[in-house]
This record gives structure tokens, C-alpha cells and sequence, in this order.
């Protein structure tokens, strides 16, 4: 399977259940382990909510799935967090 398959496959059985959903777009993703990032909205409680998704390839079986949720501005003003967190996975 691919990280593209995967996030959709996430996103038909898991996400679009959500209160308020909204698929945003799927990005390549470059680190140590490369794949995509998918992003969304949704609400909870009457507030904007979002998500950030990344699923990191390490071998033709193995995806690593790292997801990040919150308030949609607090979730924004920390991407650059997530990335790096993102981007500097390893595997021992």
C-alpha cells in the first residue's frame, strides 16, 4: 500500500465522519523517512478544529503514521514544530 492509499483509506473509514469536516490537500513530504502530509478541519465543541496527518514510508511494508490535532490557529502557528518532528523521525 501507499501513503496516498493509506491516508484515503483513513480519511473514507475514519475522518469524514467528523463533525464540520473538511479534506484539505495532500502534500509530498521530505525527511528522513519521505511520504505525504494530508491536512483538515473539522469541529469540536462548537470550536475550529484541525488535523495534520503524516505518514512516512520506511520499506515497501512499513508506514508510520504521526498525527497532530487542535485548535486550527494553535495547530497553525506550530507547523513548523510538526514538520521538524516530522522530518527528524528515525527509527532505531
Amino acid at each position: 500500500i501507499t501513503p496516498s492509499a493509506l491516508a484515503r483509506r483513513d480519511f473514507d473509514q475514519k475522518l469524514r465522519f467528523l463533525p464540520g469536516f473538511v479534506e484539505g490537500k495532500e502534500e509530498k513530504f521530505l525527511g528522513r523517512l519521505n511520504g505525504i502530509t494530508v491536512s483538515y478541519e473539522f469541529i469540536r465543541t462548537a470550536k475550529p478544529m484541525m488535523g495534520r496527518i503524516y505518514y512516512l514510508q520506511a520499506d515497501g511494508r512499513t508506514i508510520y503514521v504521526l498525527r497532530f490535532s487542535g485548535l486550527r490557529e494553535r495547530l497553525s502557528r506550530i507547523r513548523n514544530q510538526t514538520d521538524y518532528i516530522s522530518r527528524n523521525f528515525r527509527l532505531k
